[in-house]
């Protein structure tokens, strides 16, 4: 979406010497195409940032949006990375969101004949070991200490059918599954009673039977960062977990106001503690800082600075400049601008050449421009 410095540099020209006046040389052009394209630039922020306020406010059809949409595009870079010390990228003009892509682990457990389970009663009764991350250990059946632990689920057949309880065991917490009649279901009804029991009984994990299967549950947890290290299957023949590509989750920062952010983060209440809500605040022009830390890089989308023009050429033959694209720099501009630009190195270049008519003519030019769009 470029538009060609060399197609601006002769639009310019020709129109310089059809007025009589001075040549316009290749650096006076770069110095006033550097100056036009900002501005052009920060006029385009600022009527997108002023058509999306007008519809908030129902004043202005959506449709009168779109073309602002295109240009800014233009200069749109998203999934950009924020290093750990919170230093942004170093052609940002405007910041818009500020995000991580959390990776939930995802396993699938493929189920064998209830007829395989071996019951709680036994030395070593059938269970399912996952994971869980625990931080807050003040109720009885949560881990001794923080962090990833187990989470069991041992069946038994001394269960109350359609009871599921939360219980320490070993510093796991777990449920107890799942009533007299295991030992007779298949393995299609041991996999959607898994799946129905996990989903109502614990926080961290969520299940769904396999697309195309009646007997393999997806289940994915609930928490990022779950290594799934003590993930096991115990004494239940032909049963067995795999794991899958990870769920990605968006997770958005949201941006405190430097005055404000001592009181959030001082706040129980406000101050945000899991890794599914953050907060960021600016600490200089290049720097920001988050809560919770995640200890890592994460990612931002913006709007960048346009990067600066240069016409270039090189000698040929007959000493004669000839303009050379391997050295040159096009305008990041919407092709939508391309006239507006022009007007705009005319109107400068006729206040740097002393020349009331280029200027003057640009100017009108201009302001033709805007009352078509207005129209």
């Amino acid at each position: 979406m470029a538009i060609s410095v060399d197609k601006i540099f002769k639009q310019v020209s020709v129109i310089i010497n059809k007025e009589d006046r001075d040549v316009l040389t290749p650096g006076e052009f770069n110095a006033l195409a550097r100056r036009a394209q900002l501005e052009v630039f920060e006029n385009t922020i600022h009527d997108y940032q002023t058509a999306i306020n007008k519809i908030q406010a129902s004043q202005q059809p959506a449709y009168d949006l779109e073309l602002l949409k295109e240009k800014v595009a233009v200069f749109r870079k998203a999934g950009e990375e924020i290093g750990v010390t919170g230093s942004l990228p170093t052609d940002l003009y405007l910041l818009e969101r500020v995000y991580d892509g959390l990776e939930n682990r995802t396993i699938e457990i493929t189920f064998s004949a209830g007829s395989n389970l071996v019951d709680e009663g036994s030395l070593s009764p059938s269970s399912i070991v996952l994971s869980a991350i625990y931080t807050d250990n003040s109720q009885n059946w949560e881990n001794a200490n923080s962090g990833e632990g187990n989470y069991l689920i041992e069946f038994d057949s001394n269960a109350t059918e359609g009871n599921s309880d939360r219980w320490t065991f070993n510093n796991a917490t777990g449920l107890v599954l799942m009533g007299s009649s295991m030992n007779t279901y298949t393995a299609a009804q041991v996999a959607l009673k898994f799946k129905d029991y996990l989903n109502v009984g614990s926080p961290y994990h969520s299940a769904q039977i396999k697309p195309g299967s009646s007997n393999v549950v997806i289940l994915t947890y609930n928490q990022s960062g779950i290594s799934g290290a003590s993930e096991f299957v115990n004494n239940y023949a032909g049963t067995s977990i795999s794991a899958t590509t990870p769920v990605t989750e968006a997770v958005t920062y949201d941006e405190v106001d430097i005055k404000d952010w001592a009181y959030m983060v001082s706040s129980k209440k406000l101050k945000p503690t899991t890794a599914r809500r953050g907060l960021f605040r600016r600490k200089s022009e290049s720097v920001i800082e988050v809560i919770p830390n995640p200890g890592k890089s994460i990612m931002c989308d913006y709007i960048s600075t346009p990067v600066d023009p240069e016409w270039a050429g090189v000698n040929a033959a007959g000493n004669y400049f000839k303009y050379s694209s391997g050295n040159s720099t096009d305008f990041t501009l919407h092709k939508g601008d391309e006239s507006s630009l022009v007007n705009r190195i005319l109107n400068l270049a006729g206040v740097s050449i002393s020349s009331p008519g280029v200027s003057q003519a640009a100017v009108q030019s201009e302001q033709l421009n805007e009352a078509e769009k207005n129209n």
